[in-house]
């Protein structure tokens, strides 16, 4: 009995909130943490509306559920949300775009095997925000409740609030609505406008620029999962069609036509290798051939969602992957592609061959290269190396492979420049063992030769360093078979450094005397001089330009890129998220078009409307396997 009375006169000194008072602060507390959770990006352009409709969702749902549930289920609903939210903060971070959900699902084995990668994009503040879900979740669960109300109390109170949410909810996306057709009627072209980048989303970057990481989020759910999906083919079908008769026209010759005609060619792609990696004391390999060969300074490889699989497909194949946040490589490894460097070499009689110091199930590399293109893909297991080793250890067992070859195409995507760009970070699965001691005496010989170096920029060169080695093994192996002479090699950087910044590596670069350090194409044979390019150029353009320089025949027509050295070509770049800029001119969906050099803005948007066809034909031509079908 006494048992009984304590436990009552302990229920009666609990604080306790009446029903409406405890909804209706969860109702402050979920909506305050979202928009502080939102606080991570820039302020949209069209304001926090989309903001405001999540959290009209999450504050529905806590009203309408039952004690108990409602904290359960709200602190669940709450953590997926963070998750997304931080998650693309650092996609962004890496890739300057952001993740399609579907992506997303695809790539999560390929995320986790390099987690030291991805801790080292995460920001302090993503860290605050993370601690401030947890805040926000002992808040929930801690907050006390009566139970005293009538049911028919809490259906009304349920439903007053509901319709009060559905209408502003519905007046809030009404007046955004109305506010972006407006933009319709303000310029003369559709795809100029606001509603064309909501519509279309041409450019992850600027949507969410302009209408916030929600809209997106609301956008990706509803095309992914929600929308109809269409049967089109014949529509795509017909649209291929058309655009491969309009590109079947002649090909040009030039001055650089032929000059390496029955050669060996070696593609080396550097992971993540920019210019600020290459220095004459350090890399003397790398300066060299740079300072030899024929360099592109305007050469630029964008960072798409594929990351370094993209630029494989780009520099191969010609032909721009998929821009809806897949990694093409890894979605559609079982396409037929119309056109590729090893296929063509291989149709000459050359020996063909790809390395990669990786998993060859990186990517769905295994089944991608797994096709009569090459006659082996070599994956570290294949080499039988340790998973994850150097640059400089795979090209050290690798380059005699391709040496002892009669004639031969090979190419290398190599790793040692992949993030992680700390020691710290990086004793994980990112770095094998062997690599981690070398990079370590590598660093060793960059603090005597440029001491007070940032630990970024340190470990990055170390990496830059070690693929340095493997490309002076590979000279050595092609000079002792006499091959070198008769071997051009083609150098180029997969994509920009994940997670640089100009700003905070600011002091490293003037220490190392580097300004604006940018992704390089450099193409060199031992018999040819030195010439510097300057024409702006691409991933695509790598193809075309060495069937030019080889004098080698070509189907044009299923080639999405240009011939550098082509004088009808004005030469240009682009990025992942729809930046195309030329010496002539610059557009992107945020500034819009600016020209130079009396360009005028018709030949500008000719070229720009070009590019964005080539991208949407090269994008039906992969989802449908065009060229896979009977």
């Amino acid at each position: 009995m006494r048992n009984i009375e304590n436990e009552e006169t302990r229920k009666k000194y609990i604080p306790s909130i009446d029903y409406l008072v405890y909804k209706m602060l969860g109702v402050l507390v979920i909506t305050l943490f979202i928009f502080i959770l939102n606080l991570l990006y820039p302020v949209p352009e069209y304001g926090y509306c989309f903001t405001l409709l999540i959290a009209l969702i999450f504050c529905g749902f806590w009203i309408i559920l039952p004690l108990i549930a409602d904290k359960a289920l709200t602190v669940i609903g709450l953590f997926i949300y963070t998750f997304y939210i931080l998650s693309q903060r650092v996609y962004f971070n890496g890739f300057g775009a952001y993740f399609d959900l579907k992506y997303a699902s695809s790539m999560t084995s390929e995320v986790a095997g390099v987690g030291s990668s991805v801790l080292e994009l995460i920001k302090l503040s993503d860290y605050l925000m993370l601690g401030g879900f947890i805040l926000t979740a002992v808040i929930i669960c801690l907050m006390p409740v009566r139970k005293g109300k009538a049911l028919s109390y809490r259906l009304v109170f349920k439903m007053v609030f509901c319709l009060i949410g559905a209408g502003l909810g519905f007046w809030t996306y009404n007046s955004f609505i109305t506010k972006l057709n407006a933009t319709v009627s303000s310029s003369f072209s559709y795809n100029e406008t606001d509603l064309y980048i909501y519509d279309i989303i041409p450019s992850t970057e600027a949507y969410v620029a302009k209408f916030g990481i929600n809209a997106f989020l609301f956008s990706d759910i509803y095309n992914n999962f929600l929308s109809p999906q269409l049967d089109n083919y014949d529509d795509k079908k017909a649209a291929i069609d058309e655009y491969l008769t309009a590109n079947n026209t002649a090909i040009d010759t030039n001055d650089h036509t032929g000059i390496f005609e029955g050669k060996n060619l070696i593609i080396i792609q550097g992971e993540s290798l920019m210019t600020m990696g290459i220095d004459e004391t350090l890399t003397p390999t790398l300066y060299h051939l740079m300072s030899s060969g024929i360099y592109f300074e305007n050469f630029s490889a964008p960072l798409l969602a594929g990351s370094t699989s993209d630029t494989e497909i780009m520099v191969q194949n010609s032909i721009y992957p998929m821009a809806n946040g897949y990694a093409t490589m890894h979605t559609y490894a079982n396409n037929t592609f119309p056109i590729s460097l090893a296929q063509i070499f291989k149709n000459l009689s050359y020996h063909t061959t790809i390395f990669h110091n990786n998993y060859g199930v990186y990517y769905n590399r295994s089944v991608f290269y797994g096709n009569d293109a090459y006659d082996k893909f070599y994956d570290t297991t294949e080499l039988g190396l340790e998973n994850l080793c150097s640059d400089a250890k795979l090209m050290d067992y690798a380059s005699w492979i391709v040496a002892e070859q009669e004639s031969f195409y090979a190419y290398f995507i190599t790793y040692s420049g992949h993030q992680p760009y700390s020691l710290t970070n990086a004793a994980d699965s990112a770095v094998s063992e062997s690599a981690m001691k070398e990079y370590k005496e590598y660093i060793t010989i960059i603090n005597q030769v440029y001491p007070g170096l940032d630990e970024f920029m340190q470990v990055y060169l170390a990496k830059c360093m070690s693929l340095d080695r493997g490309i002076s093994s590979l000279i050595t192996a092609l000079e002792s078979y006499g091959k070198l002479e008769d071997t051009v090699i083609v150098i180029l950087g997969d994509h920009v450094v994940k997670g640089y910044d100009d700003e905070e590596n600011s002091e490293s670069l003037e220490i190392l005397n580097q300004e604006d350090p940018v992704v390089p194409l450099i193409i060199w044979n031992v018999n040819y001089g030195a010439e510097t390019v300057e024409k702006y150029c691409n991933s695509l353009d790598v193809l075309p330009t060495l069937m030019n320089m080889f004098s080698i025949d070509y189907d044009k027509q299923y080639v999405f890129g240009s011939d550098i050295f082509d004088d009808n070509y004005i030469g240009y770049y682009f990025t992942v998220n729809g930046t195309v800029e030329s010496t002539d001119f610059k557009y992107d969906y945020l500034t819009g078009l600016t020209v130079s050099n009396d360009f005028s803005e018709a030949e500008a948007y000719s070229w720009i409307d070009k590019f964005n066809r080539l991208k949407e034909i090269s994008q039906y031509i992969i989802e449908t396997d065009y060229f896979g079908q009977d």
